[in-house]
């Protein structure tokens, strides 16, 4: 049993921003106070639980997608270490999907865990805790600016990415040039050349 990673269809596509329902206490907890606009909501409100796998056509039988069996998420850190490439048709039933680019934040792996039930190698979180998690949503307006800062960061940190690696492609090249002519006794003066000075 394990998690089958969806590509996106397309590279930017995100779950739509969701606000919906009358306004919930501006209280997250008793000692949470939210800004001004935000609410308090279930996951349930917001967010289907337990999906349908995926059709059978959402992506090619023969396409590769990453597999992650349990194995393969450090119980620690909850980093994913030696994730696998499958055919869809594969792993497409008895796999939990998740899209490209979903994170599952420590905090909330961690308390997940002590709310399992099952037996060891079969232990789930009940449904009715995900359907129950409460969790602060800004609206709408703000969650678009949120996408758009994050958006902006991830674009930041691509370009200095291929900086990076353009620096270091290049280094690499001097680094050859720099032993070729080494060899080939181009950076030291000859012994004419010497006995000319």
């Amino acid at each position: 049993m394990g998690t089958i990673v969806m590509p996106r269809k397309r590279k930017n596509e995100r779950q739509p921003a969701i606000s919906r329902g009358a306004a919930a206490p501006q209280r997250a907890d008793a000692a949470t106070v939210l800004p001004d606009g935000w609410f308090v909501r279930r996951l349930k409100d917001v967010w289907r639980i337990n999906p349908p796998q995926p059709s059978s056509d959402a992506v090619p039988a023969s396409e590769p997608v990453t597999y992650v069996p349990m194995v393969a998420v450090d119980a620690i850190s909850g980093t994913i270490t030696e994730p696998q490439l499958r055919t869809f048709s594969e792993v497409r039933k008895g796999s939990t999907s998740f899209a490209e680019g979903d994170v599952i934040q420590e905090s909330f792996r961690r308390d997940a865990a002590e709310n399992m039930t099952g037996s060891v190698g079969q232990k789930r979180v009940p449904a009715q805790y995900m359907a129950d998690i409460e969790f602060p949503l800004p609206p709408l307006a703000e969650q678009r600016e949120i996408v758009r800062r994050i958006d902006a960061l991830f674009a930041l940190a691509d370009k200095s990415e291929a900086r990076v690696q353009a620096a270091t492609a290049r280094v690499e090249k001097i680094t050859k040039t720099i032993l070729a002519k080494a060899f080939r006794g181009e950076l030291v003066p000859t012994d004419a050349e010497l006995a000319r000075a």
